[in-house]
């Protein structure tokens, strides 16, 4: 319905209305509880952070993959219009597949209570290995192009076992943080981010005409990541019994 630089334009008026919006909203936490902004406790925060084995582990499994997602971020329309001609039907597959984000979201909140974050972690892993390791295959049998339909039903499960993975691997880096959980949050997240975007440019680098260097490259990431979860894992009791500690 308009040109894209209406895209960013959209954003910062919005952003600029939300903002204005926010100047109306009373703070709720009594003023013995409100910390000011201090840079000195954001750099204690990282510092926990990286010294947590448990908390470093998911934060940097989350960037591993974050950086394969950043990397379908950013050629999923090359890929369409480039690899399968079909370029005009990109914003329906994008949209299809956003919407396999939402379901995997929904689905998540209702399992988090039957079974628990733990639990989800190691279910969902398996399945993101599985079926990267199966797009490797469809793509290296397919001499580097599988058939469009085959790259979006095996991209489909990938994708829900994405949105389940990054706010559970979040959620529980925050186990054992306390009292500096939301500042933590903004460590774990900017770390995320950051090491997600450098891992999604290179992979994005090593395109070569086919769909072999993603797929290659999100394999390596689950496997990646799978084994950093394993690492953080080990110590999975000793942040449950800190966090237990530190409410006591």
């Amino acid at each position: 319905i308009a040109s894209w630089e209406w895209i960013f334009l959209v954003f910062a008026a919005f952003g600029i209305s939300v903002g204005l919006w926010a100047l109306r909203l009373p703070e709720t936490l009594p003023p013995e509880r409100r910390l000011p902004l201090d840079f000195g406790r954001l750099g204690r925060a990282a510092g926990r952070v990286l010294r947590s084995r448990f908390a470093l582990g998911l934060t940097l499994a989350q960037a591993v993959i974050f950086g394969f997602f950043a990397s379908y971020l950013a050629s999923s329309q090359l890929f369409l219009d480039d690899l399968y001609d079909l370029g005009d039907l990109f914003p329906f597959f994008f949209g299809a597949q956003a919407m396999v984000f939402v379901v995997g979201m929904l689905t998540n909140t209702r399992l988090l209570d039957r079974l628990g974050i733990r639990i989800i972690l190691t279910g969902v892993f398996s399945t993101y290995v599985v079926m990267t390791a199966v797009l490797v295959a469809a793509t290296v049998a397919s001499g580097g192009v599988p058939p469009f339909w085959l790259f979006a039903l095996i991209l489909s499960p990938i994708l829900f076992a994405h949105s389940m993975l990054i706010p559970n691997l979040r959620s529980a880096a925050l186990i054992p943080m306390g009292a500096i959980a939301g500042t933590a949050a903004a460590v774990i997240g900017s770390i995320t981010t950051l090491g997600g975007a450098l891992g999604g440019a290179l992979l994005d680098s090593t395109y070569n005409g086919t769909l072999v260097p993603f797929a290659v490259g999100g394999f390596l990431a689950a496997c990646v990541a799978l084994g950093l979860f394993l690492w953080s894992s080990r110590v999975w009791d000793d942040a449950v019994a800190e966090k237990s500690r530190i409410h006591a």
